[in-house]
């Protein structure tokens, strides 16, 4: 079966932001074997599992364009700006959103799971009499 990707274009039924050739070629372009071996039903189903990380996980600024689209993307923002002050085109999905589902998917093909390493623990250091 394959990925249903949403373009931009509030694809019924969609499930990833980036198909396998997009993943491909963002991983082609970083020299990366481990996503190169994995065979196309992998793929998908990490490309899914990103997507659904990214879904479940992040409030993104501004609204849905429609009630029942099936993704988050694509978004009215109303300053068409997002924090960073890259601009946001409606009806397109953020570079930074799709290279995200890459990493993701990847996470999820080298550990058959997706939980993240990225360390987000804090350690206590002594700021006088007080330990921040």
């Amino acid at each position: 079966m394959s990925i249903i990707v949403e373009d931009g274009t509030l694809v019924v039924d969609a499930e990833s932001y980036v198909d396998i050739a997009y993943a491909d070629a963002y991983w082609s372009a970083r020299n990366n074997e481990d996503w190169a071996d994995a065979d196309d039903v992998v793929k998908e189903a990490a490309l899914r599992i990103a997507t659904e990380y990214l879904e479940t996980t992040y409030r993104w600024i501004g609204q849905r364009l429609q009630v029942k689209q099936s993704l988050c993307w694509p978004r009215y923002v109303p300053d068409g700006v997002d924090r960073d002050l890259r601009i946001i085109v409606n009806r397109s999905i953020p570079r930074a959103v799709r290279y995200a589902e890459c990493e993701l998917a990847l996470e999820s093909v080298l550990n058959g799971k997706l939980d993240p390493t990225i360390d987000l623990q804090t350690k206590a250091e002594p700021d006088g009499p007080v330990s921040v």
